[in-house]
């Protein structure tokens, strides 16, 4: 103030005090004696406040802040009393942080001392905190219809997704989220599909913190499609029928997810593509449902499927027929209908008293390696087609077909008839023996091949033999026929060690010619160790069956390799003798 009381003492200015009686510092000093009201005391300045501190706040999109806080003024004297107040409070910006610029306006002071003070700031500076508002759910998320995978996995739109305790005019979004349904299976109905795992996303995302960061919708699996069904097999023996008994244990589904568990259910029904013996064979299946574990996660294209399987031959089958149908080719003749047609048959029996049954041209190419019957076999159409054929017959057996091809016929007849036998291509004949009483016709052996005939077995009849090749001819056995033995070839090779020949009259005619018959009963001699006969024998035959004169180069002449074989097979045959 002005016109201030001061107090002189002594010589000098002691002090300066204000009418309150407060000492007043910096009066000038005169050595004038001073008298009256000479004092004045100017007003100090705040140059600056501290101390102040914002308010924590939970973000509400604003930049507001209230102040809190001790203020420490800037120029205050010692003991005054100020106090502090403001206008309005500002953060920065409105985003969450810590330790945050917070600007205050209108500041102005008070307090008992407020009017020393001429000079005091308009605005002040502060720091405080915004903390994330809450999300307490997020809604609107919704999951694809997908086709069952063998996976809960779910495929969620995120793009809808709403957020309460957003503020308005924030932008939020979902930026990932899981999604799984609440099992794989398939199902008609809609199934839970729970979210997970959701974090925000968008320009206010670092605004917000999720109470949850779960939610929950609903979406559909459907079945998966079988698209085919494969590796469904049968095997069965030949029984004259197509039908079939699927083996469907290791069928395997095309569309399946792996790991998954189906296997075709019991009730479906399987025919080959047709009845005779086969691997690989084509194999329709119908009626295929579905069961395993996981069959309810699938539905099936078609519940037909193709297979493979596999008709193996019949050991053997019986003749059952009668009644003045005596056809080979009819099935109700063979029991349960179990033609011995095609390959389908090994062994065919038939019993004494069924006739005379006839091999018809119907039954077409077939093959057996074994006939056995009682009662009388003619044969006027068909082509019997086997490496090898043992008969075991009664009443004889006419095998007459000009189409026949049997590598190898051995066995015998009894009872009574003939044994009749053409063949195509080359044959080994023996042992085969005819024990029916000789008559008319009665325990004979005729046997005619159009190719080469190995006789390697003895052959014998009560009537007559009659042997035939349009190749060559090779014998190595012994050959009766008390009423006549007649061989014809067109080449007939030097008889084996083990060859002879009995009965009356014997002919041997190679390409018309007259030859010697073999032996009536055998001579030994010393065969050379050195000479293997087995392999030379076979090598002989095949090279007389092949018309191949050729030298082999050992040195020795071809009539002597053939001397040199048949001493060492006598040496051979006398040793296992």
């Amino acid at each position: 103030g002005t016109g201030k009381g001061v107090l002189v003492g002594g010589l000098g200015v002691v002090s300066v005090v204000d009418s309150a009686g407060r000492p007043v510092f910096g009066h000038p000093t005169t050595l004038s004696p001073i008298g009256g009201l000479v004092g004045e005391i100017t007003g100090a300045s705040i140059t600056s406040i501290t101390g102040l501190l914002a308010n924590p706040k939970t973000y509400d999109g604003t930049t507001v802040a209230t102040i809190g806080g001790v203020p420490t003024f800037v120029g205050m004297a010692a003991g005054d009393s100020l106090t502090f107040n403001f206008g309005t409070a500002s953060f920065v910006d409105k985003h969450v942080g810590n330790g945050k610029s917070v600007t205050v306006n209108g500041v102005t002071i008070g307090g008992p001392d407020a009017g020393n003070y001429l000079s005091t700031p308009t605005t002040a500076s502060a720091f405080g905190n915004i903390t994330p508002a809450p999300i307490t759910s997020v809604t609107g998320i919704t999951a694809n219809n997908k086709t069952y995978d063998g996976t809960a996995a779910a495929t969620l739109n995120l793009g809808g997704a709403a957020f309460t305790g957003m503020i308005p005019g924030d932008t939020l979004t979902v930026n990932s989220a899981n999604g799984a349904f609440v099992d794989k299976n398939a199902s008609f109905a809609p199934k839970t599909v729970n979210v997970s795992a959701i974090t925000l996303g968008g320009g206010d995302a670092l605004n917000y913190t999720l109470v949850s960061n779960t939610a929950t919708t609903t979406a559909n699996i459907s079945q998966a499609q079988i698209t085919a069904v494969n590796g469904i097999t049968a095997s069965k023996p030949y029984d004259g029928s197509n039908s079939a008994t699927p083996i469907t244990g290791a069928a395997t589904f095309v569309g399946m997810v792996p790991g998954d568990n189906l296997a075709v259910a019991a009730g479906a029904t399987a025919t080959y593509n047709d009845r005779h013996v086969g691997t690989g064979k084509p194999l329709t299946v119908l009626g295929i449902t579905l069961t395993g574990t996981d069959a309810g996660n699938y539905t099936l294209a078609s519940g037909t499927a193709i297979g493979s399987g596999t008709i193996t031959q019949l050991g053997s089958v019986t003749w059952t027929g009668g009644g003045g149908n005596q056809l080979w080719s009819n099935p109700a003749n063979w029991a349960g209908g179990a033609l011995p047609d095609g390959y389908n048959v090994a062994a065919v029996v038939i019993p004494p008293s069924a006739g005379t049954i006839d091999i018809d041209g119907a039954v077409g190419t077939f093959g057996i390696n074994s006939l056995t019957s009682g009662s009388p076999v003619q044969q006027t159409g068909g082509a019997l087609v086997t490496s090898s054929l043992t008969l075991n017959t009664q009443g004889g057996v006419n095998l007459a077909s000009t189409s026949n091809q049997i590598g190898a016929l051995s066995g015998s007849n009894s009872v009574g008839g003939d044994i009749q036998v053409f063949s195509l291509g080359n044959m080994q004949l023996g042992p085969l023996t005819n024990t029916a009483p000789a008559g008319a016709p009665s325990g004979s052996v005729i046997v005619s091949v159009d190719g080469n005939m190995l006789v390697g077995g003895d052959v014998s009849a009560t009537n007559f033999v009659y042997l035939s090749a349009t190749g060559s001819f090779y014998q190595n056995a012994a050959i009766v026929g008390p009423n006549g033995v007649d061989v014809s070839a067109s080449t007939i090779l030097p008889f084996g060690p083990l060859a002879t020949t009995n009965g009356s009259p014997i002919s041997y005619l190679a390409n018309g010619n007259p030859v010697s018959p073999p032996p009536t009963e055998l001579v030994a001699t010393v065969a050379d160790p050195t000479v293997d006969p087995i392999v030379l024998f076979l090598d002989l035959f095949e090279k007389a069956s092949n018309n191949d004169q050729s030298d082999t180069g050992d040195g020795l002449l071809d009539d002597d390799k053939k001397k040199q074989a048949a001493d060492a097979i006598v040496t051979e045959g006398e040793v296992c003798r």
